[in-house]
């Protein structure tokens, strides 16, 4: 009886895999015995016949017939892009698209040299990575547009990585400097792309627990913290180890493919969905995203030999998984975004609404307090203790407005030269006469009310920033006898309008006078950056009303309007990271669908590769 081999005899005999052993047996090129569903034998004469027909012609460089009709399968000839080729191009391409639709991608405020460079950087992440994305669809690795492509991405990241560093997110600077440093490696040492892309996941694995204990950084452990009730130093020390133990196993007992392929990407993918779990909740989804990426591309490493064979095929097949791979990401990416831009309208409105009603609070009480204070300056008695200096008379008026006022600090009166006369409550004032002061010099130029910028003003040796309503003292004649002053009361105004804001969000008001004088702002805001008052005073100036501030130096949603005539500014803000943040499960869900759509699509092809 003639003898027959098995597919994986056949395939062992001829040097190919047996995915190639079924694809020929498939489309005819070899005959074989069908003994069951997907299982065949090969005849010892078949095999024969191959072997002398591949010694002849020495590994079949061109279409042959192995039987009469039958052509066997052309090799691709142009160069094949590697694994780390098409990571490198899909990097590029959600990085560049994510920088360009998410606001948040630096860690300190962005006052560096050049940054006016970031948006064009942006647009060369996308735009090379889609260069270098058709690039691998035609087979044309190592050729000229690859290499034009490949150096615009890597300038591009020696660039964020630079940007990230002069903004203090060392971590960031680390993650993204490695890629161009794997690059080179890749181009000198490693054309197969495997290796390059186990290394980048190995570095990055090992060293980012070890940078995170020595710097600063967005990713907080809080929830293993709380969970193991260890420091956090201790926490990120033994992931450490960890992580170093399990690449050490790895690298070491590579041979072993099916264990190591399932230890890596069971160990270090729940390390890398930790961190992804955690950027996402910071709004840093630039780097979310590529480390999803990552964790797909160890699943594609797996079984890589297997469908880089050189047919077209195997091509077919790889052409189709990064093809639906930048697909849903891209769906996944602008489905985020059109979040964030529903929760953003939503917000906004919220915020306008808060800022009009903190506005109106403002002008009444403003206005409420200079009514009672033109009401007493008609006052005959008050006009003639002034002329008289009858500083008895003058306390009882002024009490009596400051005890049915919830507004004042204090009243104070002065004379026609600025001389001070009498205080309510009553303090020891560390200056006599208050004539060189703008608001005394406006209110008896002009004989009409006037609110004054912000200034630092002492009493009972204390200073102390103070904001006076002023109301000249007219005698029948019109001439001018006096000035009465409120100090108005600006804790308690602030105190009303952070009533409105809501404070698990952090929302909060600030106030300025029209020289950017800061008049109400929370305790950690003790000033604002030039940038921060040409936009409240400028933009209010100009008539803008309503304005998003989302410049990299307040990360902030702002909304802001003038008060009332008084040239002042008044603004309700919220960070953005509790405007476009999710929830955990929202986030959970949103990660978790990337990588289950992209893991279904890889597996569904590699089965009909199979099949």
């Amino acid at each position: 009886m003639n003898k027959t081999y098995t597919v994986k005899q056949v395939a062992d005999i001829l040097g190919y895999s047996t995915n190639s052993i079924y694809t020929f047996l498939k489309e005819g090129q070899i005959v074989g015995i069908r003994i069951g569903e997907g299982r065949y034998r090969v005849s010892q004469e078949e095999l024969n016949k191959i072997l002398h027909l591949k010694k002849s012609q020495e590994m079949i460089p061109e279409p042959t017939v192995i039987r009469k009709s039958t052509p066997v399968v052309e090799p691709i000839k142009d160069s094949i892009p590697t694994l780390f080729d098409w990571f490198i191009s899909l990097v590029s391409i959600i990085l560049g698209l994510s920088l360009v639709l998410f606001v948040r991608y630096f860690e300190e405020p962005l006052k560096i040299p050049l940054s006016e460079l970031v948006f064009p950087m942006k647009i060369n992440f996308l735009i090379a990575g889609m260069g270098l994305f058709i690039v691998n669809l035609f087979n044309r690795a190592r050729k000229k547009a690859f290499f034009i492509f490949y150096l615009i991405i890597f300038i591009n990241f020696l660039a964020f990585s630079t940007f990230l560093y002069l903004g203090k997110d060392i971590l960031g600077s680390f993650f993204f400097v490695l890629m161009p440093i794997v690059m080179i490696f890749h181009i000198i040492f490693n054309k197969k792309g495997t290796i390059s892309f186990a290394i980048l996941v190995t570095i990055l694995t090992i060293f980012s627990p070890i940078i995170m204990i020595l710097t600063s950084s967005v990713i907080e452990l809080s929830e293993i913290i709380k969970a193991t009730g260890l420091d956090r130093n201790v926490v990120i020390l033994l992931w450490s180890i960890l992580v170093i133990i399990v690449n050490l196993y790895i690298w070491l007992f590579k041979k072993e493919k099916k264990l190591i392929n399932q230890a890596s990407f069971i160990v270090i993918a729940t390390g890398l969905g930790y961190f992804i779990f955690l950027y996402s909740a910071q709004l840093y989804w630039s780097r979310a995203l590529v480390n999803i990426l990552i964790i797909i591309f160890l699943f594609i490493l797996s079984f890589w030999d297997e469908i880089n064979e050189n047919s077209q095929e195997n091509q077919r097949i790889k052409t189709r998984v990064f093809i639906s791979l930048t697909l849903i990401f891209f769906v996944g990416t602008a489905f985020i975004w059109v979040i964030q831009n529903n929760i953003h309208s939503y917000v906004q409105n919220e915020l306008v609404n808060k800022l009009v009603y903190g506005r109106n609070l403002s002008e009444s009480m403003i206005l409420t307090s200079k009514d009672k204070l033109e009401i007493l300056s008609k006052n005959k008695s008050l006009i003639e203790a002034i002329k008289k200096n009858n500083i008895d008379t003058l306390d009882g008026l002024i009490k009596d407005v400051f005890q049915y006022s919830s507004t004042f600090r204090r009243v104070l009166v002065a004379d026609e030269k600025g001389n001070l006369l009498t205080n309510y409550p009553y303090v020891n004032v560390d200056y006599a006469n208050i004539g060189f002061r703008d608001y005394f010099k406006q209110v008896k130029e002009t004989k009409k009310s006037y609110l004054s910028n912000i200034f630092q003003s002492s009493a009972d040796g204390q200073k102390r920033y103070v904001v006076s309503i002023n109301v000249p003292v007219l005698d029948e004649e019109n001439n001018f006898r006096g000035i009465l002053i409120g100090s108005f009361d600006i804790n308690s105004l602030a105190n009303k309008l952070q009533s409105i804001a809501n404070t698990k969000n952090k929302e909060y008001f600030i106030m300025v006078d029209k020289l950017g004088g800061l008049i109400i702002s929370p305790g950690y805001v003790n000033q604002l950056t030039e940038t921060e008052i040409r936009q409240l005073v400028g933009n209010v100036s100009k008539g803008v009303n309503i304005e998003e501030t989302l410049e990299l130096e307040n990360r902030s949603l702002q909304i802001h309007d003038k008060v009332d005539d008084k040239e002042w500014t008044i603004a309700i803000r919220r960070p953005l990271l509790n405007t476009y943040n999710f929830d955990k499960l929202t986030n959970f869900l949103i990660v978790f669908s990337l990588i289950g759509f992209s893991l279904l699509v890889i597996y569904l092809n590699i089965f009909h590769l199979k099949k």
